[in-house]
């Protein structure tokens, strides 16, 4: 009896993801132009060197909040990167924090009216 067996697939970071989904992107469009295929790729490229800064930095946060690393040992633009990275952060949480009240308001709304009722 000859056995089936699944084929294995490799496990790929997001990087490679977003990678193949851009070169499919890409590479089906057939009408386009050189001109317009580089400025894709330099698209590609920026996006890319954008996401692995901000993947070295989160990383860096990682290990400093860890105390893998100093306050000492962290260079002074590398200081100024995280410091707009937790000011990101916060941004992004107090939006988050606005979001969620103004949830729990609605439901407050919701309960008091049906108590009403």
């Amino acid at each position: 009896m000859e056995e089936k067996s699944l084929i294995k697939k490799e496990e790929s970071n997001i990087f490679q993801k977003i990678i193949t989904y851009l070169k499919k992107k890409i590479y089906n469009k057939t009408e386009n132009s050189n001109k317009t295929y580089s400025i894709e790729i330099n698209k590609i490229d920026n996006s890319l060197d954008e996401l692995r800064k901000e993947n070295k930095l989160l990383k860096l946060q990682k290990d400093y909040e860890n105390g893998i690393i100093e306050e000492e040992n962290i260079e002074e633009n590398e200081k100024k990167e995280l410091l707009q990275l937790y000011e990101k952060q916060i941004e992004s949480l107090e939006i988050d924090i606005n979001n969620y009240k103004k949830i729990l308001e609605d439901y407050k709304t919701k309960i008091i009216n049906k108590r009403k009722i």
